[in-house]
């Protein structure tokens, strides 16, 4: 699903900085969804 993969790695980059200040543990969170969204 090209769209539903682009949606998330948009909603996951926004929400990266979103949230830029937060644990980096949060960012590798977000990469962990990507590799399952793959």
């Amino acid at each position: 699903m090209p769209f539903t993969a682009g949606f998330v790695v948009a909603g996951s980059a926004f929400f990266t900085l979103l949230v830029g200040v937060w644990p980096s543990w949060l960012i590798d969170a977000s990469q962990a969804a990507l590799q399952l969204a793959k």
